[in-house]
């Protein structure tokens, strides 16, 4: 990792795993100041009162017997993850009637996005691939 953030900054990487970047900050003091170090680090040291909030919603929707209230929530909370992952100024802004490709996510934010919803709440889903068929 510290070869690649050190020897190639600009080339683009796909990584998907878990890392926990404080403890690889530490131990790595030179590479603070990489352009996708400083990126990770705005990112860790941000506000955690807006994680906090939709952590506690992904539970009050797994906790929620109510289906039409649930659903509500689950849309919320969809909305507050699109906002995190885009930049949206807020949640509000967020159609969820549009592709996550509109709002410029690609395939890996999307897959990472996926996995996010079934871990935080406790479901499991499959992801179609729809376009259009000419005719």
């Amino acid at each position: 990792m510290a070869k690649v953030l050190t020897e190639d900054p600009g080339r683009c990487q796909i990584s998907l795993f878990d890392a926990d970047w404080p403890r690889f900050i530490k131990s790595n003091p030179g590479l603070r100041k990489t352009s996708r170090l400083s990126a990770i680090n705005v990112e860790i040291n941000a506000p955690e009162c807006q994680t906090r909030s939709s952590e506690s919603l992904a539970q009050r929707i797994i906790l929620e017997k109510d289906a039409d209230r649930r659903a509500e929530l689950v849309n919320e909370y969809v909305a507050i993850l699109v906002t995190e992952w885009t930049g949206i100024s807020s949640p509000s802004e967020t159609d969820l009637n549009k592709s996550l490709y509109s709002y410029g996510a690609d395939s890996t934010a999307s897959l990472t996005l996926k996995m996010q919803l079934e871990s935080n709440l406790q479901v499991s889903f499959e992801v179609c691939l729809f376009s259009k068929i000419q005719e």
